[in-house]
C-alpha cells in the first residue's frame, strides 16, 4: 500500500479493485467513460485496470481508468484503451484499428 503525503491510500499494489482514494482520483482524472465517444458520467462508470490485473497490472491511479458498465465488458470481445503520450485516451478495435478520434484530453 502507498500513501501520498496526507496519508491517502493511492496505489493498492495487488488489490483487485479501485476503492477509497485510488477510486477517487480515478474520478479526478477522468470526467466520462473513456470508450471513444462515450459521454457517461465517470461517477457511473467504473474502476478498471488499463493494464489488466491478470497480466501483473497494479491498481494505481497511472494504471486505471473508467468505463461504463456498457463499454467495461467490452474488453472481453477484444477492445481496449489506451492512453496515449499526448494524455488523450484512445480505443482500439480486436483487429488493433483506432475507433475514433481521441475524444478525452487530460483533465
Amino acid at each position: 500500500v502507498v500513501m501520498d503525503a496526507a496519508s491517502v491510500v493511492i496505489d493498492l499494489g495487488r488489490k483487485r479493485r479501485f476503492s477509497g482514494a485510488a477510486r477517487a482520483a480515478l474520478l479526478l482524472q477522468n470526467q466520462t467513460c473513456v470508450f471513444a465517444g462515450c459521454t457517461t458520467k465517470s461517477m457511473y462508470g467504473q474502476g478498471d485496470h488499463t493494464m489488466e490485473h491478470s497480466k501483473g497490472g497494479a491498481t494505481n491511479p497511472a494504471n486505471g481508468d473508467i468505463l461504463c458498465p456498457h463499454h467495461n465488458r467490452f474488453k472481453n470481445r477484444g477492445f481496449r484503451v489506451a492512453r496515449g503520450p499526448d494524455g488523450h485516451w484512445h480505443t482500439y478495435r480486436p483487429d488493433g484499428t483506432e475507433l475514433g478520434q481521441p475524444d478525452h484530453p487530460p483533465d
